[in-house]
């Protein structure tokens, strides 16, 4: 909390009970707390403090109708924590008065924003408006913005009338006036480099951090964005401002349920590896379902709640859309985010925040902000557990532009693309798969990296190039193993990350040996394989002495049947036969 005049901090929000509900919260009321309001005050702000269990306390006002700052002093008991004034008809209160009595008191005042642009004590709201971050999401044009700092009104309420409200909120935070126009008509000269428009703004150098038209996607944002103020110990708040529509999603309740339980006010956190020497990432955290359990994350996390303690390490509910937003909103707001999904079939609740936000940040931004954030999704198969627990969507995520996806096979793997996709600029999903989490090899106990985008040619061959990633790579070096036993050479091609492909190196062992087996654990209808098989035949089709095969799963859900499954997942007798049918 930014303290202002002895005020402990100010909340600007729009007048709608979600809204007012939800900073009332954020403001840390308690049942039974009282609220001070205008006798005239609004239906709105009066349910908003009846949903937060706190006490209105109606005043008196003045003959303009608005709240009398000796009413306000003369209702404040040990129970008061929050000031609520009002404008009505474009009058304001006398917010000097107010923000002494708030000084005085402690007190947090909270008013809504058009008030807020009417104020008189414009170029003091740097100081007054402690906000981590503050999401505008109104009905009207749904357009949000936050900034790491507070919201800054500086224009006349008259101009702000006339604009689109993220435009409102860029030039008052202090965003190029020259540049607007400039995004607006999507030219080289916008804020956003013309890539945007009039949607997206940014202007990270005064604290303006972009804004988004997916208005209930924004709330998990705003979410992260106080997470990696609490993180970094600035003391700001933020604020998430949406209408009805955004009111109707369940990340707005998901959201809530995080406030309540004040799981994003956790202090900072860490990564670290497991089977590995604890290395400290002074901006990373993990968050996600199940970090305590083996059950849910194997022995990834083991030790870390012993060595760092809970508040290092936040295990949340299960809100799949909110954790994720979370995330990227505070990854985004400068944090190194790891974001944990112990199945990714119920991954797919947050896609949002990863597709429309994460994947679009740094384009439509025009290259000024990045989301740093790792999308750690792990796949389940066999135990007959039937076709909602057994996907494996990588194919997903490697279509969407924006996204890098890496795929490990090896323990070594796991370590080095994990630390490299922590430190890279852009989102990454990490995909395991659970049947890999029984391999042991030597893992170096110092810090590395395996360079994203890079494949690993795990064997040498000369009859035929077998390409995979993740549990089938693993397969595919023990079929490799059985086939040399028959005399087949089987160069094995381990492609480590799907998105972006190591070109070259499928190309170059495709062209020595002449023949393409290309396994994909994922189904083979618009998967991987079926990209890797194009690659080839686009690029060296005449030196493949025979057509690509491809060995993926069934376009069929995943059945529960154990003895299905023998059938459906691809294990090394079935590589092994494949190549023995490709060679005759």
């Amino acid at each position: 909390m930014k303290e202002f005049a002895g005020a402990k901090y100010c909340i600007s929000v729009a007048n709608g009970t979600d809204s007012l509900y939800l900073a009332l919260l954020a403001a840390g009321i308690e049942p039974d707390d009282e609220v001070i309001m205008a006798s005239h005050t609004y239906i709105a702000t009066a349910a908003a403090v009846h949903f937060a269990g706190a006490k209105p306390v109606l005043v008196d006002c003045l003959p303009d109708r608005m709240i009398d700052p000796e009413a306000v002093e003369d209702a404040i008991t040990s129970r008061t924590r929050v000031i609520m004034p009002t404008q009505l008809n474009g009058r304001t209160a006398d917010m000097d008065a107010l923000q002494a009595i708030a000084g005085r008191h402690g007190l947090v005042i909270i008013e809504d924003a058009a008030q807020a642009l009417g104020s008189k004590f414009r170029n003091k709201c740097a100081g007054t408006f402690g906000l981590a971050g503050s999401i505008s999401l109104y009905p009207a044009k749904l357009l949000g913005c936050f900034g790491d700092g507070g919201l800054l009104f500086t224009n006349d309420e008259e101009m702000y009338d006339k604009l689109f409200q993220t435009h409102g909120h860029f030039l008052a935070k202090g965003g190029s006036v020259a540049e607007l126009p400039g995004e607006v008509f999507c030219k080289e000269t916008g804020c956003s480099r013309g890539r945007g428009g009039s949607m997206y703004l940014i202007a990270p150098e005064v604290g303006f951090l972009g804004s988004a038209p997916i208005v209930a996607g924004t709330i998990s944002l705003a979410m992260g964005a106080a997470l990696a103020a609490k993180m970094r110990k600035n003391r700001k708040i933020a604020v998430t401002y949406f209408g009805d529509g955004a009111a109707g999603e369940g990340v707005l309740y998901e959201a809530r349920f995080f406030l309540s339980a004040k799981i994003i006010f956790m202090p900072p956190i860490c990564l670290f590896e497991r089977r590995a020497k604890r290395i400290l990432f002074t901006s990373v955290f993990v968050i996600g379902q199940g970090l305590k359990s083996p059950w849910y994350v194997g022995q990834t996390c083991t030790g870390l709640l012993e060595d760092f303690g809970e508040q290092r390490v936040i295990d949340t509910p299960v809100s799949e859309n909110a954790v994720t937003g979370a995330a990227v909103g505070a990854s985004i707001a400068g944090m190194k985010s790891v974001v944990v999904h112990p199945r990714v079939d119920f991954m797919l609740y947050g896609l949002d925040p990863v597709i429309n936000q994460a994947a679009n940040w740094y384009y439509m931004n025009g290259g000024k902000a990045s989301v740093p954030v790792v999308i750690w999704g792990i796949i389940n198969r066999g135990g007959e557990q039937g076709a909602q627990h057994s996907q494996s969507i990588h194919a997903v995520f490697a279509h969407i532009p924006g996204l890098k996806v890496v795929m490990p096979a090896t323990p070594y793997d796991a370590k080095g693309l994990m630390a490299a996709a922590i430190n890279d600029p852009d989102p990454v999903v990490f995909m395991d798969d659970r049947w890999l989490y029984g391999i042991e090899e030597h893992v170096p106990e110092q810090l590395y990296e395996v360079e994203i985008g890079r494949a690993a040619v795990r064997q040498e061959g000369s009859d035929i190039t077998i390409i995979g990633s993740s549990y089938v790579a693993h397969q595919a070096m023990l079929a490799a193993g059985l086939l040399r036993k028959e005399g087949v050479s089987v160069e094995v091609v381990d492609l480590r990350t799907i998105k972006p492909l190591d070109k070259d190196t499928i190309l170059q062992s495709v062209a020595k040996t002449g023949r393409l087996l290309v396994v994909d654990g994922g189904w083979q209808s618009f998967g991987v394989s079926a990209e890797i098989a194009a690659l080839a035949a686009e690029h060296i089709l005449p030196a493949l002495k025979m057509p690509v095969r491809r060995l993926a799963l069934p376009d069929v859900p995943a059945p529960a049947s154990r003895h299905l499954e023998k059938g459906y997942y691809i294990h090394q007798d079935t590589i092994k036969n494949a190549v023995l049918e490709i060679l005759g």
